[in-house]
């Protein structure tokens, strides 16, 4: 028996998804077309029951470990990303354990207040190693505000 409650990822998803059709027609803007989801990154001891109700959904899992030694054969972790957020964690793909990159705490969390201080950058390996290199991807609490504007910000790139 875990500790951590496992989720029930289609219905969350729903949820989250309509609190944030709530909000943006609040704000007269329609819920942008597309994958609002890829993956979901969840505790170690969940990973392999979120990944069953993922799958049918074609979204990865990942989960996060406090092991920062790098995949086997490979240095560790850097201390910090190119933009200097601090690593904290290594990322791994469920099912395969493949060491797939670290999580970064960004450098304005002490600042942030609310759900906003829960935001966390997940880097590839490749993306550590190159200057200027960009998050591959970035984990959000489930709150409708962030996540319409992450929605948001995505649709006019």
């Amino acid at each position: 028996m875990t500790s951590t409650p496992v989720p029930a990822v289609q219905e969350s998803l729903l949820e989250l998804f309509q609190a944030v059709k709530d909000k943006l027609e609040s704000l007269r803007a329609a819920l942008p077309q597309g994958a609002g989801v890829d993956g979901v990154v969840v505790e170690e001891e969940v990973a392999s029951e979120v990944l069953a109700q993922a799958e049918p959904l074609g979204m990865a899992v990942y989960f996060v470990s406090t092991e920062t030694n790098g995949p086997e054969g490979e240095a560790g972790l850097p201390e910090f990303a190119p933009d200097g957020d601090k690593i904290f964690a290594s990322v791994l793909k469920a099912g395969t354990r493949e060491f797939v990159g670290a999580v970064a705490l960004p450098a304005s969390t002490p600042w942030q207040r609310g759900p906003a201080r829960e935001v966390r950058q997940i880097w590839s390996l490749a993306s550590l190693s190159e200057a200027g290199g960009e998050p591959l991807a970035k984990t959000l609490p489930k709150d409708a505000t962030l996540w319409a504007a992450a929605l948001m910000r995505k649709r006019r790139k």
